[in-house]
């Protein structure tokens, strides 16, 4: 079964009782991005009175209340992502007071909702598991062998330099393809295998 996350960054906001919750979803690949990113938003909002967040990237996973009474807010959201099986995904929740008490039910409510409505307005994009090969060479080998895979490769790059450089990431499951077409169109020099990475289609 293929994973999923979030295809964008994105923003939602609700407003309970004269709360504002504001909702922002992320794809990242790093616990340490997420950090940074939980860093960023908690200073860009020094007036909210929490900001709240989860996240799951592989087995890296975290979640903080902010001093929301416990599990009424963080953990909320962690369990909403990992019950749709969301991975790279970082959701924070920050909240504006406006001084009427929500109640735990209602602070789960309220933080739950935000994250949804951040997920939803990001969209659904696949995690693929690929292979990266790399090849560099003159710029007519490099435009061919980006039009030998280019319909099966879940991504291509190139850098123009002093030789052409070509980064081609294709799902696992293809690596062995890519090696035979590619063996074939350079007479048996198939491009270096340089490690593995996931690839968000």
């Amino acid at each position: 079964m293929a994973k999923k996350t979030v295809a964008k960054k994105s923003e939602y906001e609700i407003e309970v009782k004269r709360s504002r919750f504001i909702g922002c979803a992320f794809p990242v690949s790093s616990a340490e991005e997420a950090e940074g990113i939980i860093a960023a938003v908690r200073a860009q909002n020094r007036k909210a009175r929490h900001v709240v967040y989860a996240y799951i990237i592989g087995n890296a996973t975290g979640y903080s209340d902010d001093g929301e009474p416990k599990k009424t807010a963080g953990l909320p959201i962690f369990d909403y992502l990992r019950k749709e099986g969301l991975d790279g995904v970082l959701v924070t929740v920050t909240r504006y007071f406006g001084g009427i008490l929500l109640g735990t039910g209602g602070l789960v409510k309220a933080y739950t909702d935000a994250a949804k409505g951040a997920v939803t307005a990001a969209g659904e994009a696949e995690l693929v598991n690929c292979a990266v090969f790399r090849f560099e060479g003159d710029y007519q080998s490099a435009e061919r062998l980006r039009a030998a895979v280019s319909s099966y490769a879940a991504d291509i790059s190139i850098d123009y330099g002093e030789k052409t450089a070509v980064t081609v990431a294709v799902r696992a499951e293809d690596a062995d393809r890519f090696r035979n077409e590619t063996s074939e169109l350079f007479r048996g020099q198939s491009p270096a295998c340089i490690g593995e990475r996931t690839v968000v289609k």
